[in-house]
């Protein structure tokens, strides 16, 4: 068990701003990271909102947790990230690189190791697992695309923590020299 106050909470968004019945949804993920545990999916929102809509809501989520949200860049989501900036709303832009399947297939070794953790019910899990479970073939992949994402900010940020722990661990290693040179103090260097 991971007690709430003691991880990182984090959203990712997949955006796409419409009302359309038939197109496609903008997703918001929210996110809790235990530091150096797993990823927990808490929350997904998938609507067919308009622009405003849509940072309304973000509005809402942020209201909860005032905590950072990571938006793909490209196509709807900078205008979206534009304009949640204009509101405050604290925002990382999210490059897409590769396809959407290689992204996928690049967060899969986490899920299947179990860094990767849904809740046992939630009135959404029900339309996500349809959708992972049928993706890359789904006729939406709104979700799939904000959990990728999701999976790939935990994973930059493990990388980072154990780059960092590294880091840390050689600089502890290393024997101390003493050079015999004690730095000036109040000395000018004239030319």
């Amino acid at each position: 068990a991971y007690r709430l106050d003691q991880g990182v909470w984090f959203y990712t968004q997949d955006c796409a701003a419409t009302e359309k019945t038939h197109g496609d949804y903008t997703v918001i993920a929210t996110w809790f990271r235990v530091p150096g545990g797993p990823l927990a999916l808490m929350r997904i929102d998938r609507v067919q909102y308009d622009a405003p809509r849509v940072l309304d809501l973000m509005q809402r989520r942020y209201n909860e947790h005032e905590e950072l949200f990571w938006i793909e860049k490209n196509g709807v989501g900078l205008p979206i990230i534009q304009m949640a900036r204009r509101k405050g709303l604290p925002v990382k832009e999210l490059e897409a690189h590769k396809d959407k399947v290689s992204r996928a297939e690049g967060v899969t070794p986490m899920m299947a190791e179990g860094w990767f953790l849904l809740p046992h019910s939630a009135p959404w899990l029900g339309k996500l697992e349809k959708e992972m479970l049928s993706f890359p073939n789904a006729a939406h992949d709104d979700q799939v695309d904000a959990i990728v994402y999701g999976c790939q900010v935990w994973q930059r940020s493990r990388r980072r923590s154990m780059i960092r722990r590294q880091r840390d661990e050689e600089l502890a290693a290393r024997p101390v020299f003493d050079s015999g040179v004690t730095p000036a103090r109040g000395v000018a260097w004239t030319t």
